[in-house]
This record gives C-alpha cells, sequence and structure tokens, in this order.
C-alpha cells in the first residue's frame, strides 16, 4: 500500500511538472499570452449586451436562422482536415514566388486600380492614389504560438518593411490567419490607422493605441467613427 502511495505521488508530480511546462512553453511562445487576445469590458461589453443578436442568458451571439455546427459526417472532416486523407496536402516542390511588387508599386496603376496578393488574405489594394493593406499577416505561423499551428509553405512575397506607405489597414475578423499580432505591431509603429467593422478591439488587444483605431459605422464602408 505504501508503494502504491508513493508511485501515485510520483505520476502526480511528473503530470504536474509537466503541465507546468507546457504551461510555461505556451506563455513564452504567445508574447506573454497576449496573442490570445482579450475579453470585452466595460463600455464595449455593454455595447455587445444592446446588439439584438446577443443572447445575454447564454452569453453569445445567436444566427437569425438556426444553423448546425457539426453535420452527419462531421466527424470524418474533422479527422482529415487533422490527419489527412491520403492526398498531397504538402508541395512537394518549391513554389513559383513573385518578388518584385516593391518595384511595381514606385508607379501607379495606368487604371487607378490595382491589387497585389501577398498571401493568406493579405492584399495591397491601390485606389486612386490610395493604397490599403487588408488583413496584415506575415508571420511564419498562423497560430497564437510560434512553435505550432500551420505554417507557411514559403515566405511572404515581399517582407513587411518593404511595402510602400499605407493609408490604412483593414481588418476583416480575428482570427490568426487575418490578424496577426507581430504583423499589426509593427504597423503600429508607422503611424498608420487601423479599420474594421466591430474589429475595433482587436488591434488594441495586441497593442495598437486606442486612438489609432476606427470602426467603420457603415454597411457599405461610406463612413467611419474616429476612437474607440
Amino acid at each position: 500500500m505504501a508503494q502504491t502511495r508513493s508511485r501515485l505521488r510520483q505520476v502526480g508530480a511528473g503530470v504536474g511538472g509537466l503541465t507546468t511546462l507546457v504551461l510555461a512553453v505556451l506563455y513564452v511562445t504567445s508574447a506573454g499570452c497576449a496573442t490570445f487576445g482579450a475579453l470585452p469590458t466595460g463600455a464595449r461589453q455593454e455595447r455587445i449586451a444592446r446588439n439584438p443578436h446577443f443572447s445575454t442568458e447564454k452569453g453569445e451571439f445567436e444566427n437569425d436562422e438556426p444553423t448546425t455546427t457539426l453535420v452527419e459526417g462531421g466527424f470524418g472532416a474533422t479527422r482529415q482536415f487533422l490527419f489527412g486523407n491520403g492526398q498531397m496536402r504538402t508541395p512537394t516542390c518549391a513554389l513559383p514566388l513573385y518578388t518584385g511588387a516593391p518595384e511595381l508599386w514606385e508607379r501607379p496603376p495606368d487604371s487607378g486600380l490595382r491589387i497585389t496578393w501577398l498571401g493568406h488574405s493579405t492584399t495591397l489594394i491601390e485606389l486612386d492614389g490610395v493604397r490599403i493593406l487588408t488583413d496584415p499577416m506575415f508571420s511564419e505561423r498562423a497560430s497564437p504560438v510560434s512553435i505550432a499551428g500551420p505554417k507557411r509553405f514559403h515566405p511572404p512575397p515581399v517582407q513587411l518593411e518593404m511595402l510602400p506607405s499605407l493609408d490604412a489597414v483593414l481588418i476583416s475578423h480575428d482570427h490568426y490567419d487575418h490578424l496577426d499580432m507581430a504583423s499589426v505591431q509593427k504597423l503600429a509603429g508607422t503611424g498608420v490607422k487601423f479599420y474594421g467593422r466591430g474589429q475595433r478591439s482587436a488591434p488594441r488587444a495586441v497593442g495598437v493605441p486606442r486612438r489609432r483605431s476606427s470602426r467603420s459605422s457603415g454597411a457599405t464602408g461610406s463612413s467611419c467613427r474616429v476612437g474607440w
């Protein structure tokens, strides 16, 4: 009996030590957990509670139409997503990469419109002399930690530091392949302003000053409100 208790204590100590190590690694590789974002508080939480699509009883938003999140065969689809289905999921050769965009940006587009895809959902939109960067993602992984998560097949075709002067950064939503903390923090250092309907807290959560983020107040983007 004493021997059994001793072994249980050893197992418990081992599990505790492993848990501590995992938590420490997550903390270090997620910039002190900042990449996990932040929960709404104060005035923003009150504004969310007033939204007609928000259920205060459940503490979450609800769709107008009933939505099934796990359809028949969903477990099989999840298994294929995580472990593959026997088909090629990773390129077996180097992908062609165009790296001449900086030279292209030195002259305005003849039509007044040019869109340069920079990987993921990151694009540089040039429209009548205005430059807008969408969903900046220049890191190696779309993940809250630097040691795991979806990894790029190749580096970005253009490094963030090589971008031309920007007039605005547009963020569609706060998934890691659309809102990358490291990219946003670097862009914040340039003085550019961030926009995104319902996304005012997202840049702030990863370090963008309050005065530098705005929210689109119209469905068409025809107007915006400055500040938080």
